[in-house]
């Protein structure tokens, strides 16, 4: 999962497997620590849940990235001839790309 440096965390979900009952596991999913740095973040995104002795629990914590939110130019920035076609993206806008590249 990742966001955009100074956006709101995203929400996400987990998946649970193997209950009788829906009712019998109560799961929050969380965001271990605060920081708000660029950067990757391994393991910190994590469930908590109330206890249950019927059931053994276990959570695969996902990683959590934060990507600057900065210009990014595509091409070769010393060729004079490449400075006419070269294309200048808001980080953003390249994420949401290479999104829709891996879905299609």
């Amino acid at each position: 999962m990742l966001k955009l440096h100074g956006e709101e965390d995203p929400t996400f979900e987990g998946t649970v497997e193997g209950l009788l009952e829906d009712t019998d596991l109560t799961v929050t999913y969380v965001i271990e620590g605060t920081d708000q740095t660029v950067g990757f973040y391994e393991g910190v995104l994590n469930a908590e849940f109330n206890d249950n002795p019927n059931y053994n629990v276990n959570v695969e914590a996902g990683n959590f990235t934060i990507l600057a939110k900065e210009i990014v130019e595509l091409g070769d920035p010393t060729d004079p001839e490449e400075e006419k076609t070269r294309q200048r993206f808001p980080l953003q806008e390249l994420v949401q790309m290479s999104v829709y590249i891996l879905q299609h």
